[in-house]
């Protein structure tokens, strides 16, 4: 049986699922989305979005390099698109976008194989930054690229799961080292992984328990 490469599904032994450092900037050809992006939770919570979108140009992807870009700017359009949508609120919800932000948002989806929403990997995984470049991966130290309304609550809520990604990150080395072993038939290996990935599963508890200071 082949043997299962994490980056292959851009994951790393050193960040797991989560994507290392991503880019907090897109070319500047891709200036009116970072603009918007940059004040996203002002124009939802004043209703101003919409009309901002409305200014904006139908940028080309084909300037997106490489797959940090590409997910970076999948970010900014997912939080854009769910502004848009619910802007007034759970009564008013949109249902048919605008070209400028469904041509890019689709054919960037295409590129990474994820769904037309919203999803985990917008959200926590490619959305963050550290306040200090060469400081750890901690509370205090992490920030969100882009925002929805909601305040340090709705920030807390995002960081606090990126941090159970963190400390979930030696469990999935365990899990690979588990399948080799099972492969390799080596018992030892595959105790000495399954203690591994229960220390990890321990911290992803212990990291979730933040969520209630939040």
């Amino acid at each position: 049986m082949e043997k299962i490469k994490l980056e292959d599904c851009y994951v790393s032994e050193e960040y797991g699922f989560i994507l290392q450092d991503p880019l907090v900037k897109l070319p500047e050809y891709y200036k009116p989305w970072m603009d918007i992006a940059e004040c996203l939770a002002e124009l939802i919570e004043k209703k101003k979005l919409q009309g901002e979108v409305a200014k904006m140009p139908e940028l080309d992807t084909q300037h997106l390099k490489g797959h940090r870009q590409l997910r970076l700017a999948r970010v900014m359009l997912s939080h854009i698109i769910m502004g848009y949508v619910w802007q007034n609120g759970e009564t008013a919800g949109l249902k048919m976008l605008p070209r400028n932000l469904a041509v890019p948002f689709s054919n960037v989806s295409q590129i990474l194989g994820l769904p037309l929403i919203i999803v985990h990997a917008d959200l926590v995984l490619a959305n963050w930054k550290r306040k200090d470049p060469t400081g750890p991966l901690t509370m205090e130290n992490l920030s969100t690229i882009v925002s929805f309304p909601g305040g340090d609550n709705l920030q807390g809520f995002i960081l606090v799961t990126l941090l159970v990604e963190v400390a979930a990150i030696p469990g999935v080395n365990a899990v690979i080292r588990t399948v080799s072993a099972v492969q390799e038939d080596d018992k030892q290996m595959l105790l000495s992984a399954l203690q591994d990935l229960k220390q990890s599963i321990t911290k992803m508890t212990a990291a979730l328990q933040l969520m209630y200071g939040q």
